[in-house]
């Protein structure tokens, strides 16, 4: 089988993201958000996910402080494996949603 062809630099790729999410020295952690990954010419990895307003059964809202850009950075030499996996939340079990 050929391998793929590199990524253009730049090129945004949709994508899910779990994990920790960073923005002007501030961590937060995230799951399953909607998100873009990119590579730029110096070959850096980043994950842009942007967190909107919304609403959960008129309950359960983001904050304001957890709203926008949130980014992770890295190099590929700093990848040690990827694991595919299932994602649970409550009753839902199975690949991250799509």
């Amino acid at each position: 089988m050929p391998s793929p062809a590199p990524l253009r630099a730049e090129e945004l790729v949709p994508v899910r993201v779990s994990g920790w999410c960073t923005v002007e020295g501030q961590d937060q952690y995230y799951m399953d958000l909607d998100a873009q990954f990119e590579t730029v010419e110096t070959r850096e990895h980043i994950v842009l996910a942007r967190v909107l307003p919304s609403q959960f059964l008129l309950v359960g809202r983001w904050s304001g402080s957890e709203l926008g850009w949130w980014y992770i950075f890295f190099h590929p030499a700093t990848i040690r494996r990827l694991d595919a996996g299932q994602l649970s939340f409550g009753r839902s079990h199975g690949p991250p949603s799509a």
